[in-house]
């Protein structure tokens, strides 16, 4: 089992029942650049007061007081040198006999790749939508299931009587009929006229 733990995480934590770190693994200082030792005794605030805003860290303390499990629970921290540093921190609340609550045991990851990945995908992304939007031509990009993904704003001159509809996901066939001219609904024809 400590094999797992150790592939699957960067260092391993321990706090007791007032989320005061009991312990922390030596690998803690090649990812935060703080000894293991310097955790001993404090809270995740009390290491790092700026590494959640004020919100974040409400919510993650009423999470640990309603024992709850702590999944994915990411925060920024500055090294000395500062470098800028994002973990990932996973825990279980542990109990002892008769069901005491004793603290929190859990992981935490090195997710700064992830989060630099993720940054300049949104800005890849941002960039090529306003690339799109500043076309002046109409540009709509649909799945393989015929269903509307990405249009831009030119897109909408294109299927004019359709704007009610044209949204994110919408079928290509059910776009088509909305834009298709409406027939004014034909006089039946004339009884054949009467010989006589």
């Amino acid at each position: 089992m400590r094999s797992f733990i150790a592939v699957s995480a960067d260092w391993t934590w321990e706090q007791d029942d007032r989320f005061r770190f009991t312990y922390v693994s030596d690998s803690v200082e090649k990812v935060l650049g703080f000894s293991a030792t310097y955790c001993l005794g404090k809270t995740r605030q009390e290491i790092a007061p700026d590494s959640l805003d004020h919100l974040a860290f409400a919510a993650h303390e009423q999470q640990q007081n309603l024992r709850a499990p702590i999944r994915n629970l990411r925060m920024r921290y500055t090294l000395p040198d500062g470098e800028i540093r994002y973990v990932e921190i996973d825990g279980d609340p542990v109990f002892g006999e008769a069901g005491r609550f004793l603290g929190y045991r859990g992981v935490g990851r090195d997710v700064t790749f992830l989060v630099d990945a993720e940054r300049e995908a949104s800005e890849t992304q941002r960039r090529f939508l306003s690339a799109i939007e500043a076309r002046s031509e109409g540009i709509s990009f649909w799945d393989r299931d015929d269903r509307l993904r990405l249009y831009n704003s030119a897109y909408l001159t294109l299927a004019p009587g359709a704007e009610s509809i044209l949204r994110e996901g919408v079928r290509g066939a059910d776009l088509a009929d909305a834009a298709a001219p409406k027939r004014r609904p034909q006089p039946p024809p004339p009884p054949p006229a009467e010989v006589g």
